[in-house]
């Protein structure tokens, strides 16, 4: 793919009915956008990308004439923020130019204005200051403004532009308050392709690298959660999630929303088998409603995950035998045993082959935060192991001896509670509990 840089089209004049356009586009999206596919991966280097796959035959009656013999496409609401390694490329993977922030603004803020004043005839003073009220929507920047500010615009478009819009049906008008809202938080995804591709079935890919939450540290199972406000803006909604090596996918949930309320059953994929994506497809209930989506990860079993298991149980086991040996007097070293000289290297194998896996080419966050516990129970087992070398080769007075295996032992026992409460995803339990209990 070859990446753009985000461009500004000079003389790109207003037009009521481009604006009038756009907003048929984007609100009859379903009956254009055939498919579209919602690719999320974290990149073993670190980084999260997105990639939008959209799959669309642009009608002719509504192309909207951009530069040089092209038409202007409505896509996708993007958050706003500055996009890292933006690419855009049309059909054959040809770069395809990607509208700037002016003309961007300026295309959402006639596209909202033809939304919210149908049927104005020429500009008054109150359409005026709904326009006004709508660049200041379009143009916030939630990086850089107090939530106090968003309040106060929000209650503005709920007190002000919603009345004013003539907008009688309650149902209609909470539709389009949300739309409106919407575009503090994210920007319209305007991008131009060829005049002589209307009307064709074309495929064009827009990607770039967007955040994420991060699970929560000492889970077995992590959660990622985030949100698509534009689910609906196609026939079959598609969301892909990839994770990197080292996890796999326990379970993808995909929940169509309408505001704050919930539109139909949740749509998942629960991998029979251990995979690193999961894939659901759906067709949107409404046209202009969003998606929750929820990503279970587990560390994948064929990795560091059994390495921890197994580590900590040989750990154990060898622990039990000291104490056995060392506290009972159980008859597991024959009297005439003496210490090999080759017995402390040996020892001093296992911490080596444990921190081994510590060492890693650069990872992304969230795989850091899954594995943590069990790198951190590898090199308790380290610190085990390390422990009983000293043990053995350096003389020791009688009582730091005893303590010395006393703390082997001890160490070792809490490594195996450690790794049992890990697995019973302990924290999450104690948390949710927590949270049950303040609320009664």
């Amino acid at each position: 793919m070859v990446v753009t840089n985000e461009i500004n089209w000079p003389g790109l004049s207003g037009s009521p009915d481009r604006g009038r356009r756009i907003a048929a586009l984007l609100f009859g999206a379903p009956l254009w956008v055939h498919r579209r596919v919602d690719s999320i991966s974290l990149g073993a280097t670190g980084t999260t990308r997105r990639a939008i796959s959209f799959d669309f035959t642009l009608p002719s009656d509504l192309a909207v004439p951009g530069s040089d013999g092209r038409v202007l496409v409505p896509l996708a609401l993007i958050e706003k923020g500055a996009l890292r390694r933006v690419s855009a490329t049309g059909p054959d993977d040809h770069p395809m130019p990607v509208l700037g922030r002016d003309d961007n603004t300026q295309l959402a803020v006639e596209m909202l204005v033809q939304i919210t004043s149908p049927g104005v005839p020429r500009p008054t003073e109150e359409s005026e200051q709904m326009r006004d009220l709508i660049h200041r929507v379009v143009g916030f920047n939630p990086a850089e403004t107090s939530a106090e500010t968003r309040k106060a615009i929000e209650d503005e478009v709920d007190r002000k532009l919603m009345p004013l819009s003539g907008i009688a049906d309650p149902e209609s008008r909470a539709v389009v308050a949300r739309m409106v809202k919407g575009f503090l938080d994210q920007f319209l995804l305007v991008v131009e392709v060829e005049g002589d591709l209307v009307g064709k079935r074309t495929v064009v890919k827009f990607s770039y690298d967007r955040s994420l939450p991060i699970p929560d540290l000492g889970n077995r199972v992590g959660i990622i959660e985030f949100d698509l406000p534009d689910a609906g803006l196609a026939h079959s909604q598609h969301v892909e999630f990839s994770a990197p090596a080292g996890l796999v996918v326990r379970r993808l949930s995909v929940q169509e929303t309408a505001g704050d309320e919930y539109v139909a059953d949740p749509r998942e994929d629960v991998p029979a088998k251990p995979r690193s994506t999961a894939h659901v497809a759906f067709a949107p209930s409404e046209n202009y409603s969003g998606a929750e989506v929820s990503v279970e990860l587990v560390p994948a079993a064929s990795g560091v995950f059994t390495f921890t298991v197994v580590g900590v149980l040989v750990v154990l086991l060898f622990a039990v035998a000291v104490a056995a040996q060392k506290f009972f007097g159980a008859p597991i070293l024959s009297p005439r045993f003496t210490v090999p000289s080759q017995a402390v290297s040996l020892l001093l194998v296992g911490p080596a082959l444990f921190l081994s896996w510590m060492a890693r080419a650069p990872e992304h966050r969230a795989l850091a935060v899954m594995l943590l516990p069990l790198r951190l129970m590898l090199i308790a087992c380290a610190g085990v192991l390390l422990t009983a070398g000293i043990g053995v080769g350096v003389p020791l007075e009688p009582w730091w001896w005893d303590l010395l295996w006393l703390v082997v032992v001890v160490v070792a026992v809490a490594i195996l509670l450690g790794l049992v409460l890990y697995l019973m995803n302990a924290r999450r339990m104690a948390r949710s509990l927590w949270k049950s209990a303040r609320s009664q």
